[in-house]
């Protein structure tokens, strides 16, 4: 039986709902789901799922929207929806984790010696100094520090 979740102005990304809805396909008894926002190209893929119901017609680009065909003796609407927080809340998490070493305060010795960036340009043209954590002593750095 189809069922259908739809939360009103709930926005995601559509990479993270592509993960999650594979992450709810594998419950028990899940045969198939699709979880996104309302846009047209979504609806089109419940369509040709053969998952479309009413409640999906009045569905705009704004809104989160699961629709699932499952056998209700072994999983429920709510259960999806419980996977559903699960995995958005792990995946936000995870985001933290990765936020929170990327944006560590800098070194407190940066070393100012000419190191040349060869990584983004190709042999024989432009290259660029860039500053780098110094990895010596800095009262052996013959250049100056900050």
């Amino acid at each position: 039986m189809v069922r259908t979740i739809v939360r009103e102005n709930a926005y995601y990304d559509s990479v993270t709902l592509m993960l999650i809805s594979r992450e709810i396909k594998k419950l028990d008894g899940v045969e198939e789901v699709l979880v996104g926002m309302g846009t047209d190209l979504n609806l089109d893929l419940v369509k040709m799922l053969d998952m479309f119901v009413p409640e999906l017609e009045q569905v705009t680009p704004n809104d989160l929207f699961i629709a699932a065909r499952v056998d209700e003796a072994k999983v429920t609407m709510e259960d999806l929806a419980a996977s559903f927080e699960e995995q958005l809340n792990r995946k936000r998490e995870a985001m933290r984790g990765t936020t929170s070493r990327r944006h560590s305060a800098p070194p407190s010795t940066t070393c100012r010696a000419p190191i040349w960036c060869r990584s983004r340009f190709p042999a024989g043209t432009r290259r660029r100094k860039r500053k780098t954590p110094c990895s010596r002593d800095s009262m052996s750095c013959s250049f100056p520090t900050t």
